[in-house]
């Protein structure tokens, strides 16, 4: 199985997963996953930073369209690649830092390790859906969804504290 995480605060769960699945080692034979760290910006409405917003938007669109791509790879006999999408609400990054019109309230905010927790779910179970995540989630305070306007798509999920607009 091969792994490849995109986005900028990876190091902050990538090597709890890897070490859970302990197939960092494995033959590049099965399927493999590529996982984009959106966010709910991506669907365009966070009006504090367009830029953030348009840049989530792309990186989802590119996940997007990695899924077309990898099943008509697989209708060619090709090797299987997961897309997935997981696009949190606030979460406890340095990101907030840099923003003083917002502040990140610890009480509403998402860990690393509940982002973590959506791609190990899917790593689990490729084909798991929001509804399926929000039925086990890691906490209770947390909504895991089909993300706004992107319902269509099962490997595009939403997570937030239930607070989050």
């Amino acid at each position: 199985m091969q792994i490849i995480v995109l986005d900028i605060i990876i190091t902050v769960f990538i090597q709890s997963i890897v070490e859970k699945h302990n197939k960092n080692t494995a033959l590049i034979t099965g399927p493999g996953f590529i996982f984009q760290i959106c966010s709910l910006a991506s669907g365009g409405t966070w009006q504090f930073e367009a830029g953030y917003g348009t840049a989530k938007g792309a990186q989802l669109k590119f996940a997007l369209h990695l899924m077309e791509e990898s099943a008509a790879r697989v209708q060619e006999g090709k090797r299987l690649i997961y897309s997935r999408a997981v696009c949190p609400g606030t979460t406890d990054t340095p990101f907030w830092n840099r923003i003083p019109q917002r502040d990140a309230d610890p009480a509403t905010t998402l860990t690393a390790d509940n982002v973590a927790w959506v791609i190990d779910t899917w790593l689990d179970d490729p084909d798991a859906t929001a509804e399926m995540m929000n039925a086990k989630k890691p906490r209770n305070d947390i909504v895991i969804k089909r993300h706004h306007p992107f319902e269509f798509w099962d490997g595009i999920m939403a997570i937030a504290h239930e607070s989050h607009p």
